[in-house]
């Protein structure tokens, strides 16, 4: 996906990228926050604790030509928020929409989107917790 563009007022948009943390930084919005937090707690800037799952591991990766911010040619993926993260941490989670891979999930698509992980979880729980 080439670099996706958000309409001023409709929030913050935040980039995520793939990096070296194995998929941590980004498969978990509600974990990703809580280190975050920690990094915050420890010391670091807002912007330097969002920094940690965006520009750095492209920095490492040696792959700032293609990752880790939002700009024309670039590979993104975005978080567009209610509040300000850098005004405090925890507003990474006000999450208003995601674009993923070139789509758009609303908040209504996410919620319906986590329901359904959900269900799934719950049903494949469920057989484990029967066997003797």
């Amino acid at each position: 996906m080439r670099s996706s563009r958000c309409k001023a007022g409709v929030g913050h948009a935040y980039p995520r990228t793939r990096s070296s943390c194995g998929g941590s930084c980004r498969s978990s919005i509600g974990g990703t926050t809580i280190t975050w937090s920690r990094f915050v707690a420890a010391g670091l800037t807002p912007l330097a604790a969002l920094q940690t799952a965006t520009l750095n591991p492209a920095k490492y990766l040696h792959a700032t030509d293609s990752l880790g911010t939002v700009a024309p040619g670039k590979l993104a993926d975005l978080v567009l928020l209610d509040a300000d993260p850098l005004a405090d941490i925890r507003h990474t989670r006000t999450i208003r929409a995601v674009v993923a891979n070139g789509r758009y999930f609303d908040r209504a698509a996410l919620d319906r989107l986590a329901a359904g992980v959900e269900r799934t979880v719950r049903a494949l729980a469920l057989p484990r917790a029967r066997q003797p």
